[in-house]
């Protein structure tokens, strides 16, 4: 769920359906992020939330094909503003790209004994 957020409602489409829906738009992913951003920053308030949101931030970016060295970016955002500012970067050098689709997750082949 930290990849593809819409797993879960993927899981019942396909349960119900055999077919599902494909996992957010890079703006879609985008909305999320900020969104999940605001609560913490709610909750926490604004340091505690830019702190605590650095690991999440970092499956969301991954997600959306952002490249390593921006998403690196966000281990050093201090302020709101440093987020912010990040944010734009990712906005303005990513959003012309392409959709983000599935990622993938390498997992080991073979009988589970071996894992």
């Amino acid at each position: 769920a930290l990849a593809n957020p819409w797993i879960f409602r993927q899981l019942v489409q396909w349960e119900q359906t055999g077919h599902w829906d494909p996992p957010g738009s890079f703006d879609d992913r985008m909305s999320l992020l900020l969104e999940q951003f605001e609560y913490l920053v709610e909750q926490k308030g604004e340091p505690k939330a830019i702190v605590s949101f650095r690991k999440m931030i970092h499956w969301y970016l991954k997600s959306m094909r952002v490249r390593p060295a921006l998403r690196h970016t966000f281990q050093q955002v201090k302020t709101r503003q440093a987020f912010d500012e990040a944010i734009e970067k990712v906005r303005a050098e990513n959003h012309r790209r392409h959709h983000a689709g599935d990622i993938r997750v390498p997992v080991p082949s073979g009988p589970n004994a071996h894992w």
